[in-house]
């Protein structure tokens, strides 16, 4: 955990030098802000609750945006999103099996689907003085959550081992990526992240995407 906070830590360092930059920058004769359209797609990886990385496989995880992003100054550019992502996990049969001790193979697990669907404000540094290099780049996002799994029942008949729910709460979560542009107008661009659902036990998992931004 002291690992994650000096991580953020230095994120919201980089993106005070970035931004220290672009008002200096914005200070002289500036363009407006590029508007930017973001479609992702990848993979999610469980991790909390201990019951959500041992019984849920990895899921699909896709996302659409939109976001400014400013002119660049010494140490980057700045970028503001906003961003709607989706992500399902199906259930991992053999280890719920295993784990809840259900030997009979005639047993039938069913159910268990569960959806993550976030909504976010984002603030992205790009590590470059140009729009059109390939860079590294850090996110940094805050919004909400809503978290909706379906109940574990055994033998189709309703008996009852896991209770579905269907619980909001406010998220954040920060990644790394790096922009790979093909022109001044489409970029293609790989990144990973950490979501985190803030709730009495947190939700989190690690959406792994590549996607496309075409910026106008």
């Amino acid at each position: 955990m002291k690992f994650v906070y000096l991580f953020v830590s230095l994120l919201l360092f980089s993106a005070t030098l970035i931004c220290q930059t672009d008002s200096a920058a914005s200070n002289e004769t500036s363009p407006p802000p590029d508007q930017e359209i973001y479609l992702s797609g990848g993979l999610a990886y469980t991790y909390l609750p201990y019951e959500f990385s041992k019984y849920w496989n990895p899921g699909m995880n896709a996302g659409v945006g939109y976001g400014l992003s400013f002119t660049p100054g010494d140490y980057g550019y700045s970028s503001i999103m906003f961003l709607a992502e989706y992500a399902n996990f199906g259930l991992k049969e053999s280890a719920f099996r295993e784990g809840m001790n259900i030997t009979n193979t005639a047993k039938i697990i069913s159910g268990g689907k569960t959806q993550s669907f976030t909504v976010t404000a984002n603030y992205k540094g790009t590590l470059t003085t140009s729009k059109t290099s390939i860079a590294p780049y850090f996110t940094i996002g805050i919004g909400y959550m809503l978290f909706q799994s379906d109940s574990v029942l055994v033998d189709n008949v309703g008996t009852l081992s896991i209770e579905g729910e269907a619980i909001s709460t406010i998220t954040w979560s920060f990644g790394v990526g790096v922009d790979i542009p093909v022109n001044e107008m489409f970029a293609g661009y790989v990144q990973a992240k950490s979501v985190i659902g803030a709730f009495d036990r947190p939700r989190q998992y690690f959406p792994i995407t590549a996607g496309l931004r075409l910026r106008f």
